[in-house]
C-alpha cells in the first residue's frame, strides 16, 4: 500500500467535504478502486473502525499537541490541515 494512496484517503477531508462510510462501502471502495487484498480487507476495516470510526473527516489530537487526520489518522508531520506541508508535502 503506497503512502500516496493513505494520503489521498486520509486527505479526503481536505479536498473534498468529510464522509462517513459504511463498513461495506468502504469495503468495495478499497477492494475495487484501490486494490486492496480481499485477504487482508477484513483487518483494514477493523483497523480503520477504530482509528477513525471511518470518517474522512477524523481529526485526533494526540497527548503531545500534534494531529492525526482522515481515516488512517496520518500524523500532522506528514500533511498540513487545509494546505499542502509537512515531511511529505501532501
Amino acid at each position: 500500500l503506497g503512502l500516496g494512496l493513505l494520503l489521498l484517503l486520509a486527505g479526503d477531508s481536505v479536498l473534498v467535504s468529510a464522509k462517513r462510510f459504511l463498513r461495506c462501502e468502504l469495503a468495495r471502495k478499497l477492494l475495487d478502486q484501490h486494490g486492496f487484498e480481499r485477504s487482508l480487507l477484513s483487518n483494514w476495516i477493523c483497523l480503520l473502525e477504530h482509528e477513525s470510526d471511518l470518517d474522512t473527516g477524523r481529526i485526533a489530537t494526540n497527548p503531545n499537541g500534534s494531529r492525526n487526520y482522515g481515516l488512517f489518522q496520518i500524523n500532522g508531520r506528514f500533511c498540513q490541515e487545509g494546505r499542502r506541508g509537512g515531511i511529505c508535502n501532501a
